[in-house]
């Protein structure tokens, strides 16, 4: 019995150290290698939370550098292939070709949502993929076109190269352009400060800034949530590495994936995960 006890008493031991280490494996201060550097590049929106994560790491482990760029994602593969960095940034999966040729592994580290927002006091409560294409490049300019008053649309947008004004290009205006009248705004709250005074304006914003000052609209007849896979103004975002992530490379992707990785993630303005 005493054995048994003894037994039992060791094997929680054993456990609990391992839980501590698989903590200490998620945790910036693990990645103290001494002196160390990593470089990487790629789109705008899987940079942001490498710069955040970086940020993060560097509290405590100084001396690691990074090198962080925005230079679009498929440069970014051409760097890595060259080795030039050791991590590209995707906002989108890779292709068969890049992971079975050039051997590519790409890992999803969080996710970005857009949703459409208009004045608490507007009637319309949803819009479908063809009239906010229609509103965004012009050719619908009144609200009746979308059941509301007959009132004169006004637009406000997020400026080019923003990761959510990407996913209204991609995934709704399919090339068609933006009509020159939309006002540019510098960020997703300045759009929310805009449509809580103007009673006929709609926008998008990141969908980490939606909150209970301005009306989201459903889309496709789909409330916006990142937690609902048929909710369809989202993509993922991904880290990619030459072969399986090693060393300093492999240490940084699983902090980020980590729970401790969450912070970083958020305070970016993403949502952790991805599919």
């Amino acid at each position: 019995m005493r054995i048994r006890s003894l037994f039992i008493s060791v094997s929680l031991v054993l456990a609990s150290f391992a839980f501590s280490a698989i903590l200490e494996a998620q945790s910036p201060a693990s990645l103290a290698r001494g002196p160390g550097s990593l470089a990487l590049a790629g789109g705008r929106g899987p940079m942001d939370i490498a710069r955040s994560a970086a940020r993060k790491i560097t509290e405590t482990n100084p001396q690691i550098t990074f090198r962080i760029s925005d230079s679009g994602g498929n440069e970014a593969l051409d760097q890595l292939s060259a080795g030039l960095v050791q991590i590209a940034g995707l906002s989108r999966p890779l292709e068969e070709a890049e992971i079975s040729e050039e051997g590519l592994v790409g890992v999803p580290v969080a996710r970005e949502g857009v949703v459409v927002v208009v004045n608490m006091g507007n009637p319309v409560s949803g819009i479908t993929q063809s009239q906010l294409q229609g509103v965004l490049s012009g050719r619908i300019a009144n609200w009746r076109e979308l059941g509301g008053r007959n009132r004169p649309i006004r637009l406000y947008v997020l400026p080019p190269g923003s990761s959510a004004r990407q996913i209204i290009e991609e995934t709704v205006l399919e090339e068609t352009p933006i009509s020159p009248s939309a006002r540019v705004m510098g960020a997703s709250p300045n759009i929310k400060d805009a449509l809580g005074e103007d009673p006929d304006g709609l926008g998008f914003i990141n969908l980490s800034n939606f909150d209970i000052l301005v009306k989201g609209l459903a889309y496709e007849g789909v409330v916006p949530s990142l937690d609902n896979s048929a909710y369809r103004l989202n993509r993922s975002l991904y880290l990619v590495t030459k072969g399986p992530a090693r060393g300093l490379a492999g240490d940084f992707i699983g902090f980020i994936r980590s729970p401790e990785g969450e912070t970083p993630i958020r305070e970016a303005g993403f949502s952790p995960g991805g599919r």
